[in-house]
């Protein structure tokens, strides 16, 4: 299955939650990595809308 590495926007950066991930707002310091952070994230690629029946 295809990925698309994603950065995250400026001032956050990307904390894993489960299988997914959430935006987290960096620190005043600038971001530190520590367990779960990442400045990116790599995000499956959904090529075709499923049908929710």
């Amino acid at each position: 299955m295809a990925t698309k590495n994603v950065k995250a926007p400026a001032g956050f950066h990307w904390m894993k939650s489960g299988k997914s991930y959430k935006l987290m707002k960096n620190p005043p310091g600038g971001f530190k990595k520590h367990p779960g952070a990442s400045l990116s994230a790599s995000f499956t690629i959904q090529k075709v809308h499923k049908n929710g029946k």
